[in-house]
């Protein structure tokens, strides 16, 4: 009388059928770390953009709009340039036209925009308050505007030629252009942003 036959997989079956199923498990989570790394890219790339239109939409709005005084007034347009680590990093501080609020601001407002070191690159920081503001600090804000930069380059076009720095107090008046590159980084590359605003404004005398 013969034994029945016994049915079932072999140990080394089963490792083979374990060695198989790990392989294929690690491709697959390859794939969506991948999928998952390039949406994260993706979206992260969007609203850089996005951030970018914005920043560089206010500026356009507050330069076109800058007001001076007379020398040795308050209301001035001053500009300087330094590197922050090698990297261009302008600071531009100015006085604009704003929607006054009655019996609480004015009608115009004082902006300075500075870049600062992070890690993960230049953040420009833009500050603002009620040029008439002076004791009060609720009325005046400091914040970042823009990451992960490598440089915030500002020039001004006097006429005959671009140059880096202006004192509205030595020049006496507002430059006729203002170029502004904003480079930023992205995936390891950099882009630079090109744009020229034209002040309508000459003087608050």
């Amino acid at each position: 009388m013969s034994r029945p036959a016994h049915s079932g997989f072999t140990l080394l079956e089963m490792l083979v059928a374990l060695a198989i199923a790990a392989i294929v498990i690690t491709s697959i989570s390859a794939v969506v770390l991948a999928l998952t790394r390039h949406n994260t890219t993706v979206i992260e790339h969007g609203r850089n953009q996005q951030a970018l239109r914005e920043v560089i939409s206010i500026l356009q709005q507050e330069l076109s709009s800058v007001v001076i005084d007379k020398p040795g007034g308050t209301a001035r347009f001053n500009l300087e340039n330094r590197d922050l680590y090698g990297k261009p990093a302008s600071t531009l501080q100015f006085y604009t036209l704003n929607t006054a609020v009655a019996g609480k601001t004015s009608d115009q407002l004082r902006v300075r925009y500075s870049p600062t070191e992070s890690p993960s690159g230049l953040v420009l920081r833009r500050s603002c308050a009620d040029a008439f503001s002076v004791n009060q600090p609720d009325l005046q804000k400091d914040y970042p505007i823009l990451g992960q930069l490598d440089g915030f380059f500002v020039e001004c076009f006097n006429g005959s030629r671009w140059v880096s720095i202006w004192d509205s107090n030595m020049q006496t008046n507002l430059p006729q252009k203002i170029r502004i590159t904003i480079t930023i980084k992205r995936q390891g590359q950099t882009e630079p942003f090109h744009f020229i605003i034209i002040p309508r404004i000459s003087s608050n005398a």
